[in-house]
């Protein structure tokens, strides 16, 4: 199935004329990381928000001030949906909800980096769908995006 690579440094940027800003915020997408290490998979334009994989393997992680992180092993697609609020985050992973406070949550507009952050730290492996909301997501949203996407994707 097709997907989006990020093997190598480099800035991919994307403009938002949606504000990301409010008390919260969601990401939804399926991303595989073939390798171990910190990465980002995506930052928002003032880096107070990051999501991707720890500097641990197999740890998938959301940043608002304060790491949250979530079952994910490297080499493996997985079904993943970030939400960044100021009260209660989560990395929600396969189905599986590891809430948290993830700390302030002002992914702002404009400029956003996909596959990398604003200090070069990119994302090693493949971005296969991506999906971002001005709100924090319900769990009958996760739950359905979790369904959908581990069918046509074949996450766990």
């Amino acid at each position: 199935k097709p997907g989006m690579s990020c093997t190598s440094a480099g800035l991919m940027t994307v403009q938002s004329s949606n504000s990301l800003s409010a008390a919260a915020w969601s990401a939804s997408m399926v991303i595989e990381a073939t390798s171990a290490g910190y990465r980002s998979v995506f930052t928002s334009g003032n880096s107070s928000n990051e999501a991707g994989q720890w500097s641990a393997a197999n740890n998938l992680y959301v940043f608002g001030g304060t790491v949250i992180q979530g079952a994910g092993n490297t080499n493996t697609a997985h079904a993943v949906v970030y939400v960044g609020n100021t009260t209660s985050s989560d990395v929600y992973v396969d189905g599986s909800t590891n809430p948290g406070n993830a700390g302030a949550s002002t992914a702002a507009y404009g400029q956003h980096y996909l596959c990398t952050n604003a200090q070069g730290v990119y994302w090693d492996g493949i971005v296969e769908e991506l999906g971002f909301y001005s709100s924090a997501l319900s769990s009958g949203n996760k739950s359905a995006l979790h369904t959908n996407q581990s069918a046509y994707w074949g996450t766990p």
